[in-house]
């Protein structure tokens, strides 16, 4: 322990310990468990000592005396699975990190005595910069104490703090002895008050620590409990939307560091952590975010160590407001935050409470959320606060928290430019709150081995310009900017393009996943430090244009022009069908005008024509991160997605695959009316029933057409796929009509009747198409929050 592992499912963890019979006698025990992923219930002597249901929370339950023997056993039972529904945070996220299962944080039992301090709560003020006034609040509980403290004389004991410099252990102020009386098995809260005159605050560059000590004395100054904490005091303010640390104004340089490493994944080996997070300081970055969710505590540690900001956040991660608005699952975000909160509150590299990433921010439902969440941590412990977003033109919630972060999954550096120039003037328009902005994640997803030149989009050079390009400007504008990873990390889904031959991993990192260095990670030092930059090359890539699209489309429409113009009868056909689909119904019905050869030979050219629009479609859109977020959600089999990206990355995979499944939708076509003309009054031939599902679609042959130059027109202008899509949903509509004609023609029914049996044959398909992607997949909920976020 700790371990970390990649299954989904039930899993039991047991283990036998003993313990001295002298310290089962004379102590109480505390379980603690930093990290249980996802769904616990933990029995120890198969007495049942807590449940817990998150990833990223600690359990910490005192047990009962008697609970505890020299001979135990302890029983993990755990269940691992994430699901779109429920669990915080949501299965199949691609933006953020792998949520690995298992008991992966430390795990141990604390010995205390029967008096004991249970935790404290640490609020002070600052006196211009020279004296800190600390009132300290401390939770003390109890056990059967009058077999094991002598209180014969009197139960009155005595609480006292005291605050040392970590550097020198020496002492810097001390409190009064608190009286106070408690019996057996029972809780009360103490307060301290204290200052401390010339105070060392907590800078990144000097990461001052105290050693704050807590003691539990009785009437004869007998120690019973000694309790100890790192903490420090840090003097943050915010004006005019700017940061201050000891009245002189500062900007976070910051970069995101996911919890996922070569040997243990999520459980973390600490001298690699360390290793890392050295690594990252010297950089020069001066804070530390791990993106949607709740930091390990050992990262905390070394942040207050070594001088690291640290934003600390939940996983409230990518949610429309389906989720917003469900009670019970705001309840277990707040319940999250209230965790995080308390474990953390005495750290002084904590610079901000995050409350979520990528959620609905447009809603009512999302300002009472965010309203209630500041007000929890505010009563808590009271830093600032934030969430991410890359929905900024519909936030409603802006200004509620200190700080908002923009998210960007761009590889464009002009968009985030102009965006950047867009967001920070909106956000000085009058009316406005205060509220002061970051970008919270930028960054290029690379080929770790390619080095073309800066002209290959996919190079280390093309990074290296990237960093380059968007640092200063984002820096020039906004209060900080979080670089998107220090080290490549695995998604909790496989990516669409996948740049690297495992399909999981993101290759935005400064180094690989391996933590070898690329040559960007020098070269943002340079750029932090200000420092004179070498020359990137540029290289003489020229990046591939899918050409194919139009020459298989030039070869069709050439193949259809001479086939019209070689073929009255099949010329006539087509131009019946487009003008008078009714007449032309009745000729297939009573003459078979139309030979079996044309069926087949329009069948897949209009098959072919509408594959060349959508893999233009697809192949456009292979790379986009909205997009990935909603094939996460269709495909939730991993295989599956794998293989649907290898098609998408393949042109031809890709044109061959949707001609067939066109095909296919035909013959299925064809085939259902046949069924159905068992039904009827009207019998008819197969071949008629096939030639009517074929001419249905023959309004779609404007899609070759269009498929042969679509990728060229988005690639000028993405206008061009809102138009096409409403033209293509237009035809669909004609389609559907001519097809329901046809049907009527065929089978001889009443038009009312075939119309209104028509439609709900429609309707019910459309409703388990909708049924199955919005209550099995999730998929439903995740094009919503797509549409919010990129308007």
């Amino acid at each position: 322990m700790p371990v970390a592992y990649d299954f989904e499912g039930k899993a039991i963890f047991k283990k036998k310990f003993d313990i001295p019979e002298e310290i089962v006698k004379s102590h109480s025990f505390i379980f603690v468990a930093e990290g249980l992923t996802y769904e616990s219930e933990i029995k120890i002597n198969n007495n049942f000592i807590a449940s817990h249901t998150g990833a990223f929370t600690p359990v910490i339950a005192p047990l009962s005396d008697g609970i505890i023997g020299i001979s135990n056993e302890a029983e993990i039972n755990l269940g691992s699975e994430l699901n779109f529904r429920n669990t915080l945070p949501l299965s199949d996220q691609i933006n953020y990190s792998k949520v690995y299962g298992g008991v992966n944080k430390d795990i141990y039992l604390i010995a205390v005595p029967k008096l004991y301090v249970l935790t404290n709560s640490m609020k002070y003020t600052i006196d211009n910069l020279l004296s800190v006034k600390i009132r300290n609040i401390v939770e003390i509980k109890s056990a059967d104490l009058q077999s094991y403290l002598d209180t014969s004389v009197s139960n009155e004991f005595f609480v006292q703090t005291k605050f040392l410099r970590k550097q020198d252990a020496a002492e810097s102020a001390e409190s009064g002895k608190t009286g106070f009386t408690i019996g057996s098995n029972n809780s009360i809260k103490i307060e301290n008050d204290l200052a401390i005159n010339n105070p060392l605050f907590w800078t990144p560059e000097q990461p001052e620590l105290y050693i704050l000590k807590i003691l539990i004395t009785d009437k004869h100054e007998n120690l019973i409990d000694e309790y100890e904490i790192e903490t420090g005091f840090t003097n943050l303010a915010k004006r005019g939307g700017q940061i201050y640390l000891n009245g002189k104004q500062i900007q976070l340089n910051g970069i995101n560091y996911y919890e996922d490493q070569p040997k243990y994944a999520s459980a973390l080996d600490y001298a690699d952590v360390e290793k890392d997070i050295r690594n990252i300081k010297m950089l020069g970055f001066n804070s530390l975010r791990v993106p949607g969710r709740s930091a390990h505590p050992y990262i905390v540690k070394i942040c207050n160590r070594l001088g690291l900001f640290l934003m600390e956040e939940i996983p409230f991660n990518e949610l429309n407001d389906y989720y917003i608005d469900d009670e019970k699952y705001v309840r277990s975000a707040l319940n999250s935050l209230a965790d995080i909160a308390e474990r953390d509150k005495n750290s002084p590299c904590i610079f901000a409470w995050g409350l979520g990433n990528d959620f609905d921010v447009s809603k009512e439902s999302s300002l009472n959320y965010i309203k209630n969440a500041v007000s929890l941590t505010d009563s808590l412990c009271k830093r600032f606060t934030y969430y991410t977003t890359h929905a900024f033109n519909k936030d409603i919630c802006y200004g509620e928290v200190d700080f908002t972060g923009i998210n960007f999954y761009s590889n464009n550096f002009n968009y985030i430019k102009d965006a950047v120039t867009e967001i920070t003037n909106k956000s000085k328009q009058p009316g406005r709150k205060d509220a002061a902005l970051f970008v919270s994640a930028y960054g290029l997803n690379i080929e770790n081995g390619n080095s073309n030149g800066y002209s290959d989009i996919n190079s280390q050079e093309a990074q290296m310009k990237f960093l380059s390009e968007t640092f200063p400007k984002i820096s020039q504008v906004m209060t900080g900017n979080f670089i998107s990873s220090y080290a490549d990390w695995n998604a909790e889904n496989p990516l669409n393009h996948s740049l690297d031959k495992n399909p999981y991993l993101r290759t935005n990192g400064l180094l690989t996943f391996n933590r070898e260095f690329k040559r960007s990670a020098d070269f943002v030092k340079k750029v932090i430090n200000k420092e004179d930059m070498p020359r990137i090359q540029e290289g003489n890539f020229v990046q591939e244009f899918p050409y194919v699209f139009i020459m298989v489309g030039v070869i069709l429409i050439v193949i259809l022009v001479y086939f019209v113009n070689k073929d009255k009868k099949f010329r006539s056909g087509i131009m019946r069908c487009l003008y008078k689909p009714t007449y032309f119904f009745t000729l297939v019905k009573d003459q078979m005008i139309i030979s079996n050869p044309y069926n087949i030979f329009l069948a897949i050219i209009i098959s072919i024509g509408n594959a060349l629009y959508f893999s233009s479609l697809l192949f456009y859109y292979r790379e986009n991160n909205s997009f990935d977020m909603i094939l996460a959600k269709i495909f939730v089999n991993d295989k599956t997605k794998i293989i649907f990206s290898e098609i998408v990355n393949n042109k031809f995979y890709l044109i061959s695959s949707i001609t067939a499944i066109n095909l296919l939708f035909i013959i299925f076509s064809a085939m259902f009316l046949y069924f159905i003309s068992f039904y009827t009054k009207g019998k008819s031939f197969f071949k008629n029933i096939f030639t009517i599902s074929v001419w249905s679609t023959l309004p779609m042959l404007l899609f070759l057409f269009v498929g042969t130059i679509f990728y060229k027109l988005v690639d000028s202008n993405p206008v061009f796929i809102k138009i096409s899509l409403w033209t293509f949903a237009f035809i669909y509509v004609l389609y559907l009509n001519r097809i329901i004609i046809g049907t009527k023609l065929l089978f001889d029914v009443r038009t009312g009747k075939v119309y209104l049996y028509g439609i709900i044959i429609i309707m019910l398909i459309f409703a388990l198409i909708y049924s199955y992607f919005n209550f099995f997949t999730g998929a439903i909920k995740t094009i919503d929050l797509v549409s919010i976020l990129n308007p």
